[in-house]
Formats: structure tokens, C-alpha cells, sequence
């Protein structure tokens, strides 16, 4: 696996064998000692070794009897690979065709299957199959951009929006910027600077300052595609403190580098109870 066309191939072998042979694609696509993370499940999410994998793929098919994985966009970087791709199903209990948005990242053994793999998707928020819950992939302008470059925008994103996320948006989003929540529907799209202020205000009433912090895990670049895997911090009105809430955005720059499209694959996750 050593180039964007065979990371293509794989992540659509990988799909094809998720549809029809799940125990194959285990076998296939995941090295035996796999370390795998759901960032949506929390401990649950965390499994270790092929055969952890096949037993939660098993529990999956009985969820999603008829699941089918459409590969969206490939984001082939240095270190990490990041795969945006559409879910589709019936669940037994609900006849009609849903979708829900899903990311995942994969670093890969020597011999060419995952060594470590880390999923955003949530079933629960699965929409109707209507063609429109995979929102918008615009392409880049400007050339691609290097590893270094993609980490230091990655880390002014964590900084501002920390410390100062109005000044996030004015300095490193267009002014003709598309924001997506993945998996919230129409309500989850902002167009604009002027949508994007008001939602990070509303935010920052919900996780204020001197509580918020967000940390940088991982960067993959692809030409003007920038993926960012992150972890949210915070307390919810300043007194209760969050779980740590992972996450991912896909970036896509325009020719002077600020953000013209947001795909955000997360949301805070539920409150922790504070310390007597």
C-alpha cells in the first residue's frame, strides 16, 4: 500500500467485503493484533485483536442486517490514512433506508492490513436515504499543502478555538465558508462567517473559557484536504466537567489557504459527575 490509487482500492475493497463477507474483510483488511478505537463508544469502543473485531461485526450485522459502506473521499497522508465514507441500512425494527456519515483513520502494518484503526459513526443519528446526508465535498484551490504546513494550521485551529473563537473564524475560515455536522441534518449546516459566530457564541455560553480546551491527535494532508482528529475538553457552564469528546474535522482550503468547507464528525458527549 503505497500510494493514494491503492489506498482508494483498498478502502473500496473494504466496503464491498463489510456488505458481503464481514469475517473476510476481517480477515483480509485487519492485521490479528488490530487496535481499534470507536470514538463514539467510549471504553466499549476500545477493542484489541482480529478476533474482538469479528465479534462486534457479528453484533453489528444483526443491528444493520443489509449495511452497505459507499467511500466518499480519501485522504491518503503520510502517517495516517483517513477514509469519510456513507453507511446505509435497515435496522429489523424500522424498514426504511437510512444513512448516516462515518470517518475512520488507519495506520497500516508492514504487511499491508490496519494496524490501528480509530471510527466516527453513529447509527443512532441516522437520517433517511434521501442523497443528501453525505453534504457537500468541494474540492481545494491553491496546491497541495505539506505535512508541516497542514500541522501548524491544525494547531492554531486547537489554539483559537480554546482561547478565542471568534477570532478563529475571521482568521483562518472564507467568508463564503460551509460548516456540516455530519449526522445533524439541515439544522447542521451553517453558510457563511456570520452562521458560524453565532453558533461558536451559543457554544462558548455552553463550554466558557477558562474550561474548553481542544487537543490535536492526529494530521493527514492530501493536496488542499486537511483531516484533524481531536479530543473536546470542558465544563458545561463552567461547573460540570464533560468526557473528553473525540472527534474529527475535514478541512478543504481555497487559494489563500483559509477554510472554505468544515465536515465535523463530532459532538459534546454526556457529563461526568465532578469530584466530592
Amino acid at each position: 500500500m503505497t500510494g493514494p490509487d491503492d489506498r482508494l482500492a483498498f478502502a473500496q475493497r473494504w466496503c464491498e467485503l463489510w456488505e458481503r463477507d464481514y469475517a473476510r474483510m476481517v480477515r483480509e483488511c485487519y492485521h490479528d493484533e488490530v487496535e481499534l478505537v470507536h470514538a463514539g463508544w467510549g471504553e466499549l469502543g476500545r477493542l484489541h485483536g482480529a478476533e474482538a473485531l469479528l465479534a462486534t461485526e457479528h453484533r453489528l450485522k444483526q443491528l444493520i442486517p443489509d449495511h452497505r459502506n459507499t467511500v466518499l473521499r480519501v485522504v491518503d497522508g503520510h502517517e495516517w490514512t483517513v477514509v469519510e465514507s456513507l453507511i446505509t441500512g435497515t435496522s429489523p425494527d424500522d424498514p426504511q433506508r437510512m444513512a448516516c456519515p462515518a470517518v475512520v483513520w488507519w495506520r497500516f502494518a508492514e504487511d499491508g492490513r490496519i494496524s490501528h484503526e480509530t471510527a466516527y459513526w453513529e447509527w443512532s443519528r441516522r437520517r433517511p436515504d434521501d442523497g443528501t446526508v453525505q453534504g457537500a465535498l468541494p474540492d481545494g484551490a491553491g496546491g497541495p499543502r505539506s505535512t508541516r504546513s497542514a500541522a501548524t494550521l491544525a494547531e492554531r485551529l486547537a489554539e483559537l478555538w480554546t482561547h478565542d473563537p471568534e477570532r478563529m473564524v475571521s482568521e483562518l475560515y472564507a467568508p463564503d465558508c460551509r460548516f456540516e455536522q455530519l449526522g445533524a441534518g439541515p439544522d447542521g449546516v451553517l453558510e457563511g462567517h456570520d452562521a458560524l459566530l453565532e453558533a461558536e457564541r451559543a457554544l462558548l455560553e455552553v463550554l466558557p473559557r477558562p474550561h474548553r480546551r481542544m487537543t490535536i491527535e492526529h494530521v493527514a494532508v492530501d493536496g488542499a484536504v486537511i483531516a484533524v482528529a481531536f479530543t473536546i475538553e470542558g465544563a458545561v457552564r463552567g461547573t460540570t466537567p464533560l468526557e473528553p469528546s473525540p472527534g474529527t474535522v475535514v478541512l478543504t482550503l481555497d487559494e489563500d489557504d483559509r477554510i472554505r468547507s468544515d465536515r465535523a464528525y463530532w459532538r459534546l458527549r454526556r457529563t461526568r459527575k465532578a469530584s466530592a
